[in-house]
């Protein structure tokens, strides 16, 4: 019994160990995750690590901060340093990724629909300052582009060119009714045997014949003037001259010359007759000519389109340029910290991590470098402007900002807008005009030929010469004439059947591609519309979502400042780092890409509705250059906006005062260096349109 009793109380002491140790367990667990989450407690200021680089934003070292918060703490010497890229040389006294603090700012982040007051993003002073010391820097509006592209463009004059080329064919239509002058002159000088007594009757005794040889010696000359009316009629007016000598006996006077004055006159009485008819081929010039004018209208706005593209595409390039470097200064600062908390708390998994994503996003501020590149040369290629030279000479720098505020469009004035304004609906017409015209060509064509013919002269005749013959057909006889008819029908008449047959499927294809125009028309213009209200619901969303990213990029560097340690939520808490700098960076892209899409979609409606050329005051008119006719293109005036009400009206026009920048302060020893960022002092906005207009507000943070 007693041995029982001392068994059950072992028992019972044991498991109430095995519990406390588990309550115990349980407290120590909940303890270090409610550390985990509230942070280490505040240390004195003896002993408190020092913060390096307190940063509650992300700006650009040439940005300047008016207050800093606190002084940047000197960072330990880097184990190895990052050389400049080739194409930007960094100079000795810039610093372009150095972080300078500013005060927090608050996510406005609105679910009511309302649009977010915009400020100037930090990105745009990277986009409009000088990249590279050694090349001349150009800023250029989109005024200035779109003049530069009109006037040096080599397509554009390609384009000018086609309705020129189709102009010259009116002429040659034209022409067939021009008076031509002919002439037709022959000697003749004959020694042929004889063989018949008649032909020169000079027989000797017994009928034998004295002349062996029949000698002729003959002149004959024809000129005058002939002419196809407009009623397709032929008129001919002509002089024939002639003198002749003969060995006949039968030929008298000898020599003699002759006269004879000729008009004539032929009229088609079915085929070919009337001037609708005779007239149709000047009528299908003049049509050609003004489809050539609207392909080159079309063309025209088509290219100015793909250079305010590439402008776009080139302030996209730059400001994409300053958030890579922005995102590789993250990582910089990053690893700055890590390594001086080396010794501390900081283990070498971290810093190995933090020195990968260094490397990755250096990386890709070397591609967008090159993107930088491209988007110059593209508009160089596009504008061939002289004044540009090349990459190495000339820095191209856009100098608007992207609008963000709304501009109402109205779907149905936009549909309207376009069917009376868009060169391809004038073209499918005018192309119908063809069609009908080459239709009533072959009706015509299809009638059997009947022709009346008419001719009238008077001819004379004097003993060797022929100007006393012409004398004489005036002074003796009188005029002699012909009349008849001419006709000729082919048997079956296949050849014109087809040919109407086929200018009747012709018509058809083109009213059907008539319908076409309008529906594809149609569709661009909805489509184009559409892209502006979701352009702008999507850069507002996407204004939002990097305006949390900033947020929580923010919190989570506050949290890992403070938080340190060797254990596994150290480790977590550096990638949440570095994936939130990455979802910044993206978020920031995607923001820039928004506004860029949506002043292209701007742009595009112009295009879309047929009005490009008319709110950009861009016309042409002919001047003679080298001997030829050349048509010369330019851009008048300021940009006009097209009211609602059929008005032009002057856009508003404002300055924006200049501002001069501080130098840069000087670079940290632990960050890898970046293209050279010449501060620059200062611009002036250029005169925009209303649709870029310079009272838009763009985003901004302010320092």
């Amino acid at each position: 019994m007693n041995s029982r009793r001392e068994c059950v109380t072992a028992r019972t002491g044991r498991s109430s160990r095995v519990k406390l140790i588990g309550w115990s367990g349980v407290l120590t667990a909940a303890w270090l995750s409610y550390s985990a989450w509230a942070g280490p407690p505040a240390q004195n200021p003896s002993n408190r690590m020092p913060r390096v680089d307190p940063r509650n934003s992300v700006q650009l070292g040439f940005i300047p901060n008016e207050e800093p918060q606190q002084e940047p703490q000197p960072l330990p010497q880097r184990v190895a340093t990052f050389a400049p890229p080739t194409e930007f040389p960094a100079p000795e006294n810039s610093a372009p990724l150095t972080p300078i603090p500013r005060q927090p700012q608050t996510a406005n982040v609105e679910d009511d629909g309302q649009v977010p007051d915009f400020s100037a993003a930090w990105w745009a002073v990277f986009v409009t300052a000088p990249l590279r010391e050694t090349a001349t820097p150009i800023a250029l509006s989109i005024e200035d582009i779109l003049v530069r592209a009109i006037r040096n463009s080599s397509q554009v004059r390609v384009f000018s060119d086609l309705p020129l080329i189709r102009e010259t064919s009116i002429v040659e239509a034209d022409a067939a009714f021009d008076w031509t002058a002919f002439l037709d002159t022959r000697w003749q000088d004959l020694n042929d045997p004889v063989g018949n007594t008649l032909t020169t009757n000079n027989n000797g005794p017994g009928g034998t014949p004295t002349v062996t040889r029949y000698l002729n010696d003959q002149f004959t000359g024809q000129g005058g003037l002939r002419k196809k009316t407009r009623d397709g009629g032929t008129l001919q007016f002509s002089e024939q001259l002639g003198w002749q000598r003969t060995n006949s006996s039968f030929f008298t006077p000898n020599p003699q010359g002759t006269s004879r004055l000729v008009l004539g006159y032929t009229h088609p009485l079915l085929r070919g007759s009337g001037q609708v008819y005779n007239e149709s081929l000047i009528c299908l010039a003049q049509l050609d000519t003004q489809i050539a004018t609207d392909e080159f209208s079309r063309q025209l706005q088509s290219h100015l389109l793909e250079v305010l593209r590439a402008y776009w595409g080139l302030h996209l390039e730059r400001a994409n340029l300053a958030q890579k470097l922005q995102s590789l200064k993250r990582a910089a600062d990053t690893l700055a910290l890590l390594k001086q908390r080396q010794q501390l708390d900081a283990v070498r998994s971290q810093i190995l991590r933090a020195r990968a994503e260094v490397a990755t996003r250096r990386s890709q501020v070397i591609r967008a470098q090159m993107g930088v590149k491209n988007g110059e040369d593209r508009i160089r290629a596009l504008v061939n402007d002289p004044a540009f030279g090349d990459y190495d000479t000339v820095e191209l720098m856009p100098t608007e900002t992207p609008t963000v505020r709304e501009s109402p469009l109205s779907m149905s004035l936009a549909l309207s807008t376009a069917v009376t304004t868009r060169p391809e609906v004038n073209q499918s017409l005018r192309q119908i005009q063809a069609g009908c015209t080459r239709l009533n060509m072959s009706k015509n064509e299809v009638l059997p030929l009947l022709n009346l013919v008419t001719e009238t002269y008077v001819a004379g005749l004097q003993p060797n010469s022929a100007f006393s013959a012409f004398n004489d057909s005036y002074n003796n006889g009188s005029p002699g004439y012909t009349v008849g008819l001419q006709f000729e029908m082919p048997l079956g008449n296949r050849a014109p059947q087809a040919r109407r047959e086929r200018r009747e499927l012709e018509l058809r294809q083109l009213r059907n591609q008539y319908e076409t125009t309008l529906n594809t028309l149609q569709l661009e213009v909805k489509v184009s519309v559409r892209e502006v209200e979701t352009a702008l619901a999507e850069m507002l969303s996407q204004f939002r979502a990097m305006d949390a990213s900033t947020a929580e990029l923010q919190y989570l560097e506050q949290r890992f400042e403070k938080f340190a340690g060797e254990d596994s939520n150290a480790s977590l808490m550096l990638d949440n780092l570095l994936l939130a700098q990455q979802r910044l960076a993206t978020n920031e892209f995607n923001f820039l890409t928004a506004q860029v899409t949506y002043n292209l979609a701007l742009w595009n409606v112009k295009k879309a509705t047929g009005e490009l050329l008319q709110t950009e005051q861009v016309s042409w008119g002919r001047a003679c250059v080298d001997g030829l006719p050349t048509l010369i293109v330019d851009k008048y005036g300021k940009p006009i906006e097209y009211q609602r009400d059929g008005q032009y009206v002057p856009a508003p026009v404002e300055e924006v005062p200049r501002r001069e920048l501080p130098s840069p302060p000087p670079p940290f020893e632990d960050e890898p260096a970046g293209p050279a960022l010449k501060p620059t002092g200062g611009r002036v906005e250029p005169k925009t349109s209303f649709w870029q207009s310079t009272k838009n507000k763009v985003l901004r943070r302010d320092p």
